[in-house]
């Protein structure tokens, strides 16, 4: 097979040196290596077959520089934050190599500015001057050693110390306070924002030194799965970004590919936490805890078949779509594995029959039939808020994945009432069943005007709305103890406020507050509010 396939041999060096990297084992290597070149076969001749084929050769070059040039400065970010847990401030990555002048400026132009034009143009015009500026084979033996050589690599005790700017500006004997920000960026290519408590890496030893600590903490598997995932996303979006710019215009096409190395990454590292430290549920608790869940998306289907303004056929469609999606728990993957319905894509990885790469294949075919390429906005528009990475929409795989993050306080309370889940847990989920049926496949347009969700408050009066109506289907007459004056509607818009709200504002009014609920009926009777109140006192 792979004398057919048509591309320079430094990209099947590149290919093999990444699969490499993700298979250790012999018999897995073999098999992936196989699943990778026959992926890249089909694109060839589907290039081949386009009037204006796209260079293919080039295409697989990009995506075996990005898979191991960039792999392992995300994951050496998420081995930081899975070894420490969350840092008060974001983690930077430093390297002694001219990769960082590079990646920290795609970073900084993305906090900055959100978006920015052709992410392929900024990287041309980064790395001109610098000739051929990805090395594979340094790339290579740095995976190497991250991934074969850990156990045997000794480390001096203040090396693998973790240090934050301010620490770090410190020992560079930069002075205190603004000033020292502005110090650091100076001798740093660092984004504008950066703070003191964010965490910085300054040295490859010190790199290998979490690494080693979070396997022997919680073993390979989890950076092992996490490396897996995120090439998985790299490939498929660097093959299909012909069919992106196709369907989306200049700024979508951006946004898509700034979420590739930057965006995607802050979220998926949740993937590896969600591995390392797994919620312990029992089996009456995950139980009770889908049966919830089912009841929430049963009361949003219910909700649209009673809409008098939408065609039969436009609520057929909607709910039909709703009912396909599929809750996905990440906790505890081993005690899931069996119950859980869906094949656990990130948990089942090492031990499916069929090669990761076959997913992307047979996710790609499904998406193709989508009507455009906005549905590639949603993750990146879901995760502009804390929130929603804990339950989140997968529109790939048409899962509503719920994080091992979002089974903790102040969302998911093991112990608690009814009430506390609906108004927690419930609502997030509510809103992310939202998002699978918004930017609509061409068959529900063709059912009359809908007009896209994703506005505003919106997801999130909905959610309320369905989180609450679910919290009366289930019948919750329990009262917390000592606080038998609060019914179940105070303690469902407690919870929920608790969750959802931040006084982190400069102003009680500021967008920090949940709108939904200063927008909400409900709540001003519940709370007793005041008549034409713009925020309710209990504030």
């Amino acid at each position: 097979m792979e004398s057919n396939i048509f591309f320079p041999p430094g990209a099947r060096a590149a290919v093999r040196a990444v699969i490499a990297c993700l298979d250790r084992s012999s018999e897995n290597a073999n098999d992936s290596l196989s699943a990778l070149l026959e992926f890249l076969e089909e694109r060839t001749r589907e290039a081949r077959a386009a009037t204006a084929p796209p260079s293919v050769a080039a295409l697989v070059e990009e995506v075996a520089y990005y898979a191991v040039n960039w792999m392992l400065p995300l994951l050496f970010n998420t081995a930081l934050v899975a070894a420490h847990d969350a840092p008060r401030g974001r983690a930077l990555v430093l390297f002694p190599s001219d990769l960082v002048t590079i990646w920290l400026k795609i970073v900084t132009e993305q906090r900055t500015h959100g978006t920015y034009d052709s992410l392929w143009k900024y990287l041309s015009r980064a790395t001109s001057s610098h000739g051929t500026h990805f090395d594979l084979d340094a790339g290579a033996d740095i995976a190497e050693d991250v991934l074969s050589t850990l156990d045997s690599i000794e480390f001096e005790a203040e090396v693998s110390v973790v240090v934050t700017v301010g620490k770090l500006g410190a020992a560079l004997g930069l002075p205190p306070g603004e000033d020292l920000v502005k110090g650091f960026r100076r001798a740093f290519p660092v984004s504008p924002a950066i703070d003191v408590d964010d965490v910085v890496f300054v040295s490859h030893r010190k790199i290998l030194g979490i690494l080693a600590s979070l396997i022997t903490v919680h073993g390979a598997r989890p950076l092992t799965e996490f490396v897996r995932w995120w090439v998985l996303l790299v490939v498929g979006f660097l093959s299909d970004s012909t069919f992106i710019r196709e369907h989306a215009d200049v700024r979508e096409v951006s946004e898509v590919m700034t979420l590739v190395c930057t965006t995607e990454t802050e979220a998926t590292h949740g993937l590896a936490l969600n591995t390392a430290h797994k919620e312990r549920l029992d089996e009456d608790q995950l139980g009770s805890l889908r049966k919830a869940l089912d009841n929430v998306k049963s009361t949003l289907v219910l909700s649209i078949d009673h809409l008098s303004y939408m065609s039969d056929r436009a609520k057929e469609t909607m709910s039909d779509q709703l009912k396909d999606v599929r809750a996905e728990l990440l906790g505890d993957v081993n005690a899931m594995r069996q119950d859980n319905g869906s094949v656990t894509l990130f948990g089942d990885l090492p031990d499916v029959e069929w090669p990761f790469l076959r997913y992307w294949v047979s996710a790609r075919t499904r998406i193709r039939s989508l009507d455009s390429g906005v549905r590639y906005r949603l993750p990146y528009l879901q995760r502009r808020t804390v929130p929603a990475t804990l339950v989140r929409y997968e529109p790939f795989s048409r899962r509503v994945v719920v994080s091992a993050a979002a089974l903790a306080a102040p969302y998911y309370y093991a112990q608690g009432t009814k009430a506390m889940f609906y108004g927690g847990i419930g609502f997030l989920y509510a809103k992310a069943l939202l998002q699978a049926i918004d930017y609509p496949p061409a068959v529900l347009k063709q059912c009359g005007p809908s007009g896209r969700l994703l506005r505003d408050e919106f997801p999130d009066m909905a959610a309320m709305e369905a989180a609450h109506a679910a919290l009366q289907r289930d019948n919750d007459h329990y009262r917390l103890p000592k606080m038998e004056t609060l019914d179940t509607d105070h303690v469902f818009f407690m919870t929920l406020c608790f969750g959802s709200c931040r006084a982190s504002g400069k102003s009680r009014f500021s967008h920090s507050c949940n709108r939904a609920v200063m927008r909400s009926r409900m709540f001003a009777h519940v709370l007793r509010c005041q008549s034409q109140a713009n925020l309710c006192h209990y504030f």
